[in-house]
């Protein structure tokens, strides 16, 4: 009798421990929180209305351009502001439009991402898209599993919409495997999953077709010269398009923001972009909200060079000046030397029957680069007056008769000269 109840306490203790592996390295893994990158950021963004929650606090702070992100922080940006959490040089979460995220921490010491409303967009490279990922939002969550072979870099998306309406999952490039309470599901490249609240079988549809720029064209130089008049963007409109978004890529710093443009049109004018090589993409959404890929990339060298030259020139103090007519106006470029582009700005004004103050009545200080380069557009006339002033100094009138120029008086303009038109 003894022998038969050591054999059922043998018996017991075995099932036990073999429960106890099976739960270990079975069941206890379903449940473990899965992470899709690392656990800090550097947050990018163009204006100074983001806001954070850090997990250690009570009360929303102002998040600045630069700031660590950390997992258990919240962070939330209005409408119109654009913000990136950047995790290495290949990879950033990009936030748009009106965003609200938790990088929720877990008990693996890392986290998964808790979309509370908006709009988050993926870039990742190989070893972070290797990963499963897990993607929470109000409605549930998804997990991400990339194959490293076919998307060595992959771009995914996720849309909440408000209100109770489905969940949208885009895949940019590569498959995913979708994971929700109806099943497994594979999302292809250029196909998204339109999730219902119901917890019923997502609807896999296409993505719209990307728009392709056609203007300006691949490796084109653009001159700042031209910026004050603007140049054109056109691409190849999208059937059901109801958007686009334009992005000027820094191609030297891509974790950067650069610059991003919405319009409902097929084209649109760039103004006062800063020098840089960049690249330029665009992509098209629908009413669904679906976004479809990015176009073909296009680079485009936005540069300074009209008036380059001067700058060998500009080796004492003094003001190093050209000319060039354009269209309608004439562009004028050059260098300042021996003043602080800080402390000074660059005052213009070209001769007709008046010597006239340019390029606007109320708008005619124009800043210094720090390299001590500037360029400006102004009227045409038969010759150009340029001051260096202290900055911010508004102590002009609109015209002047010819010969009765303001002088130098040391304290407010600091050198002038006058140059004929056509001098470059």
């Amino acid at each position: 009798m003894k022998s038969f109840f050591k054999f059922i306490g043998v018996l017991l203790l075995l099932v036990f421990v073999g429960f106890g592996f099976y739960w270990y390295f079975y069941l206890r893994k379903t449940s473990e929180p899965v992470s899709l990158i690392n656990l800090k950021t550097t947050l990018y963004c163009d204006a100074d209305n983001v806001e954070v929650l850090r997990s250690n606090k009570e009360d929303w702070e102002p998040a600045r351009n630069g700031d660590d992100i950390y997992w258990g922080d919240r962070l939330r940006i209005p409408s119109g502001t654009q913000a990136a959490l950047v995790i290495n040089p290949k990879s950033k979460i990009e936030l748009l439009d009106e965003c609200e995220i938790w990088l929720e921490q877990t008990n693996d010491g890392k986290g998964a991402l808790y979309l509370i409303k908006g709009d988050v967009r993926y870039s990742l490279d190989a070893d972070l898209a290797f990963s499963t990922g897990k993607i929470k939002y109000s409605g549930g969550e998804v997990l991400l599993q990339a194959n490293k072979a076919a998307a060595p870099y992959i771009e995914t998306g996720i849309v909440q919409k408000t209100g109770g309406e489905s969940t949208v999952f885009s895949s940019y490039a590569g498959n995913h495997t979708l994971k929700n309470p109806s099943g497994d599901y594979t999302v292809e490249s250029g196909k998204a999953a339109i999730i219902p609240p119901s917890g019923d079988p997502p609807q896999i549809v296409d993505l719209p077709d990307p728009p392709q720029i056609k203007t300006p064209k691949n490796g084109e130089k653009i001159q700042k010269g031209y910026l004050k008049r603007g140049f054109d963007v056109i691409w190849t409109p999208t059937l059901s398009a109801i958007k686009y978004r334009l992005e000027f890529l820094p191609s030297n710093q891509r974790t950067s923001l650069g610059r991003s443009y919405y319009t409902t049109n097929t084209g649109i004018r760039i103004r006062d972009i800063a020098p840089n090589p960049y690249i330029a993409r665009v992509y098209a959404e629908d009413i669904r909200g679906l976004r479809s890929k990015w176009s073909d990339p296009v680079e485009v060298d936005v540069n300074n060079n009209y008036f380059r030259h001067f700058e060998k020139q500009a080796t004492s103090a003094g003001i190093y000046v050209g000319f060039m007519p354009y269209k309608d106006v004439m562009i004028a470029g050059g260098f300042i030397r021996g003043y602080s582009p800080a402390e000074h700005d660059v005052v213009l004004f070209a001769r007709t029957d008046y010597w006239w103050i340019q390029p606007l009545l109320d708008e005619f200080n124009t800043p210094i680069d720090p390299d001590g380069y500037f360029e400006i557009y102004t009227n045409l006339g038969d010759a150009l007056a340029v001051y260096v002033v202290k900055k911010g100094f508004k102590g002009f009138s609109d015209k002047y008769p010819d010969g009765q120029l303001p002088t130098v008086d040391g304290v407010n303009i600091k050198a002038s000269k006058i140059v004929p038109r056509n001098t470059y």
